[in-house]
């Protein structure tokens, strides 16, 4: 918990930060090209469309693990468990999750089914666990399907990609950040800033599956990272049940043993965007969005 008494100079860019989402601040962006779409950049920190994984100091420790964490996919994919469809198009789930955490709520039915993939992720530095929009998910991209250009909430995280099972025999499955598209491998590692926008495309013959992992920004310090998560995670809360519910419907799903088949016969469950309570008005982007704003913990970044 942030107090009043404990606000210095180490959360000036909090404040900066918090004047900014709440409209009293005009927005300066790091990096024209970044236009997340809920909180504004933050300042100071580095924007890069992006990263490189081996400056970070849990990239080594997801590769060492990519034998447990491929297994436990192998698991799902046997048992048939259903991937949650993210985003459909004309012929079905184009893209779709097996979540063990999305936006910050941990999905624990789904969670028992892969336990080291989650303990290994948990155990690393810097891991996201505690951000309001932190995901730890399995994402399936079919082939022949592409994901259009989109960005993603904030930039307080940078999104890790591991390649688990992906089909590099032909047309390469790939991913573009800015005006730059890499490729998935295999017990490789992609990160960047979805703040960004970023689009990508499966144009092999085979789904691409890949852990998703999200880490804090290397350029936040503990105590902005804490002051962060003091001042938002009370409104991200409130879609805890809802999303908790949706979970354990859809695991209830999987037992009844309904088919992971890629097609447009999966489970009709979707994964909801929070209804966030905040109140106030969001200063930022070419369309100022409403949105309410917990004036009673910006003012503890304020003080």
């Amino acid at each position: 918990v942030l107090f009043r008494s404990q606000a210095g100079p180490a959360l000036e860019r909090v404040r900066v930060f918090a004047e900014r989402f709440a409209g009293l601040r005009e927005v300066v962006y790091n990096d024209p090209r970044q236009r997340p779409y809920w909180f504004p950049p933050f300042p100071g920190i580095r924007a890069t469309p992006w990263h490189d994984p081996n400056d970070y100091p849990w990239a080594a420790g997801l590769r060492a693990a990519l034998n447990e964490i491929q297994s436990e996919l192998s698991s799902i994919l046997k048992q048939n468990l259903t991937f949650i469809p993210y985003m459909r198009n004309a012929s079905g789930a184009a893209w779709s999750l097996f979540p063990l955490q999305y936006m910050g709520v941990p999905a624990d039915r789904f969670a028992t089914v892969c336990p080291r993939t989650q303990a290994v992720v948990h155990a690393l530095p810097d891991n996201a666990r505690d951000h309001g929009f932190g995901d730890l998910a399995f994402s399936c991209l079919e082939p022949g399907h592409h994901l259009v250009t989109h960005y993603s909430a904030d930039s307080l995280r940078i999104p890790c990609h591991l390649g688990l099972i992906v089909d590099n025999s032909g047309d390469r499955p790939w991913l573009r950040v800015t005006d730059e598209t890499r490729h998935w491998e295999v017990g490789e590692l992609l990160a960047f800033d979805d703040g960004f926008d970023h689009e990508a495309a499966n144009p092999s013959t085979s789904a691409r599956f890949v852990l998703i992992a999200d880490f804090w920004h290397r350029d936040l310090t503990p105590v902005e990272r804490r002051a962060l998560v003091a001042a938002f995670s009370p409104d991200f809360a409130s879609s805890s049940a809802n999303m908790r519910a949706r979970s354990s419907d859809a695991f209830a799903c999987m037992r009844a043993g309904i088919s992971s088949e890629r097609s447009s016969r999966r489970s009709s469950a979707i994964i909801p965007l929070p209804a966030l309570p905040l109140r106030g008005r969001v200063g930022w982007g070419s369309d100022r969005k409403s949105t309410r704003l917990n004036s009673s913990h910006v003012a503890l970044s304020y003080a």
